[in-house]
């Protein structure tokens, strides 16, 4: 019979339970260490997150900003204004420190010009200044370093000997001209002469000597000396509140109103951007001057600028102006079904308009319209201009409401400033404005029209 030593078994027992608490030790210590990292890690991730969605949400606000302050005419934007945008919207995410906001110092926004780099299928940003274009990106960079907002604190991750993280994420957002326009474009359905939203938007040597203000409100109560002080070429209002030259033709090119972008609303007062009448073909009451002593009322033709066109008619034979599609488009835009047949009535497919196209148009003013052009008094809007037809014309057709083709060969940004159905003279005024929709089709190509004032975006872009 063999016997056993207990004092030595007990002796290697205890030895193999301190062994065991050891290695527990030393493993556990490394999973803390995990678990640590692990936790901070986490917090670095979220931190992250935040500052990347301030970033994308600051690039985007201050391209809308910049693109609601566009000056068609000089291509000039308020940066102060849009910067101020990003400030106010990073300042409004999670991210900083509790009790604190996140700021952004100057040098983490920039204004830059970005294109589509067709070679490599992406976009491209550079600081490079011109002058046929408008900047048409911003960047932000949002922080938290020595710079700004103070670096990150980590808990457990000092156990490594890492106290602190640096962060920062940056954003890019952009707009482009837009070739293309669908369904959800909010339009206006009426088409303008080529020629004169030329002049109204870039001006020429007769527009830019047109003085602002009106010497005179009406030419019978003015004297002999109003009269010669005026001269060829001013302006005043006739009793029919129409702007006439001496020869009581309408001036159609003024500046007599700024449109607040922000507010979204027209005020009394030059802006130094043109506004212009537009109107149709009609037979009114306007003054006329025989000679500077002998002012005479009378009827005279006045020929129109502007058209009511039907977007949305099929190609059918019995054409009727459909008035309850109109109004819709004023108040809601156009639907695939405008599209559609527009498209179909130029021989087409596709969900977007392409210019030039063909549509159907009167010389009309119908009265229904009213209360929704008044409504959309200072909101920007697509206006379409129709080909400038040379030479005489007949007016007959016009006069009767007999619908006639019209060449639509482009689109432009415009807002309302003044409806005018109440007085003998019946129009609209409109002056130059950026629409801009996420909705419309870019386009990246070289000769792309940035004066059109009708934009896409804004977009990430990087």
């Amino acid at each position: 019979m063999m016997i056993r030593n207990s004092s030595s078994t007990n002796l290697h027992r205890t030895a193999r339970r301190g062994l065991i608490v050891v290695k527990s030790a030393i493993c556990l210590s490394f999973v803390l260490i995990f678990v640590a990292l692990v936790i901070d890690v986490g917090v670095i991730s979220q931190k992250s997150g935040e500052l990347q969605q301030a970033a994308d949400a600051a690039s985007i606000s201050a391209v809308n900003t910049m693109m609601a302050g566009l000056n068609l005419s000089t291509f000039s934007s308020d940066h102060t204004a849009a910067e101020q945008t990003a400030r106010a919207v990073v300042a409004q995410h999670p991210g900083a420190n509790p009790g604190t906001v996140l700021n952004t110092v100057d040098s983490d926004i920039q204004f830059l010009y970005s294109d589509f780099d067709s070679e490599n299928g992406g976009w491209t940003t550079s600081p490079e200044s011109s002058t046929s274009r408008p900047p048409n990106a911003v960047s932000v960079t949002v922080r938290r370093d020595d710079l700004a907002n103070s670096s990150v604190s980590l808990s457990f991750a000092r156990i490594a000997g890492r106290e602190s993280a640096n962060l920062n994420r940056k954003s890019t957002a952009a707009f482009f001209p837009a070739t293309g326009i669908g369904e959800g474009a909010e339009i206006l359905p009426f088409a303008v002469d080529a020629t004169v939203w030329t002049a109204l938007r870039l001006g020429n040597n007769i527009t830019n000597q047109l003085k602002v203000d009106a010497l005179a409100s009406h030419l019978d109560n003015s004297n002999l000396l109003d009269l010669i002080d005026l001269g060829i070429g001013d302006r005043f209002l006739d009793p029919v509140g129409c702007p006439v030259d001496l020869n009581g033709n309408p001036l159609m090119i003024m500046d007599r109103q700024s449109w607040h972008p922000r507010q979204e609303s027209i005020s009394s007062g030059a802006d130094r951007v043109w506004e212009s009448i537009f109107f149709p073909h009609q037979f009114e009451r306007v003054l006329a001057a025989t000679s500077l002593l002998s002012p005479l009322t009378g009827i005279k033709y006045i020929p129109g600028n502007m058209v009511l066109i039907d977007l949305g008619q099929r190609n059918s034979p019995a054409y009727k102006l459909n008035l309850a599609r109109i109004e819709r488009q004023i108040v809601s835009g156009l639907d695939y079904q405008d599209v559609s047949g527009i498209n179909e009535l130029n021989g087409r497919e596709g969900g977007n308009l392409q210019t030039p196209f063909m549509v159907p148009g009167e010389y009309y003013f119908p009265k229904e319209i009213k209360e929704e052009l008044s409504d959309s008094i200072g909101k920007p809007r697509i206006l379409f201009l129709y080909a400038t037809i040379p030479g005489a014309i007949s007016t007959v057709e016009d006069l009767l409401q007999t619908p006639t083709d019209f060449v639509i060969v482009g689109w432009v940004g415009a807002v309302i400033t003044e409806v005018n159905f109440d007085k003998l003279i019946q129009y609209v005024k409109f002056q130059p404005a950026p629409y801009r929709s996420f909705r419309l089709e870019t386009d990246n190509s070289p000769t792309a029209d940035w004066g059109s004032g009708v934009y896409a975006g804004p977009f990430l872009v990087q």
